[in-house]
């Protein structure tokens, strides 16, 4: 009964330090992500925000890669990017 008991332990110390490390990279990842693709746009890394939920058919025929002024409002302007080839036209 003692070994089962001691097995278990090893296990329960070998799973904590997978999480452990697992969670320590995880964080080193997150530190990364917000360094260089901030979500906070625009900002000094980003100047483009990409947004999702809208999209635009094509039969105005856009053509990769055009980038077409869609609309200014004050220092915010807005832009349509046919980014692929048979693909919706993005909002950017």
């Amino acid at each position: 009964m003692s070994n089962n008991k001691g097995r278990a332990d090893d296990l329960d110390g070998i799973l904590g330090k997978f999480i452990k490390e697992h969670l320590e990279k995880y964080k080193e990842r997150q530190e990364f992500l917000d360094k260089y693709f901030p979500t906070d746009i625009p900002n000094e890394a980003c100047n483009h925000a990409f947004i999702q939920g809208v999209k635009f058919e094509n039969s105005f025929m856009p053509r990769v890669p055009d980038f077409v002024p869609f609309m200014k409002c004050g220092d915010e302007e807005l832009f349509l990017w046919t980014h692929k080839k048979d693909t919706y036209t993005a909002l950017v």
